[in-house]
């Protein structure tokens, strides 16, 4: 019997943790619809025509300002030269995408999922993940965390810092 399970959250909320899981642990087929939105407007594909139609050729023209709104981040930074990350209609914090990423530097650890109770001041749990048998999680946190490992940040990073005042 075929069933069918939509996902539905915020930025980190944890759908992809979810869907990952799925995936791996019941072989599920995972479709994610904004992934498949992106790809269908390309040029010479389904919707680029209807779009161009309804927006009207201008929107494709170099010389024009072009807004794109989104909730998610990882699709701006290969498209956008500037970024403007709005929460409940104040503006949060505005830049590149360099500039939105380095707001997370040095605040982006990996540690065993065992510390997670002693973590201490302003943090966010980005992700959990398993390894080997052994389950670690991805925080944000304006403290330095000894019991674990920096990590690289990214866009995402520097945007859930930025929203979560990390």
């Amino acid at each position: 019997m075929m069933i069918t399970i939509g996902i539905t959250g915020g930025v980190g909320a944890g759908k992809s943790t979810v869907l990952d899981f799925l995936e791996e642990k019941y072989q599920a087929y995972v479709m994610k619809a904004d992934e498949i939105g992106h790809l269908v407007m390309e040029p010479g594909q389904s919707c680029y025509e209807p779009v161009i139609a309804l927006f009207g050729r201008q929107i494709i023209k170099n010389d024009k300002t072009i807004i794109i709104s989104t909730h998610i981040v990882s699709d701006v930074k290969s498209i956008c030269d500037e970024i403007v990350i709005i929460n409940e209609g104040r503006n949060v914090v505005q830049g590149t995408c360099s500039d939105i990423t380095s707001i997370g530097n040095e605040k982006v650890f990996l540690l065993d999922e065992e510390y997670e109770n002693n973590l201490e001041g302003n943090y966010y749990v980005k992700d959990r993940i398993s390894k080997d048998n052994k389950s670690y999680i991805i925080v944000l946190s304006s403290n330095f965390i000894e019991q674990g490992v920096s990590i690289n940040a990214d866009i995402e990073d520097g945007y859930l810092c930025a929203l979560k005042d990390i």
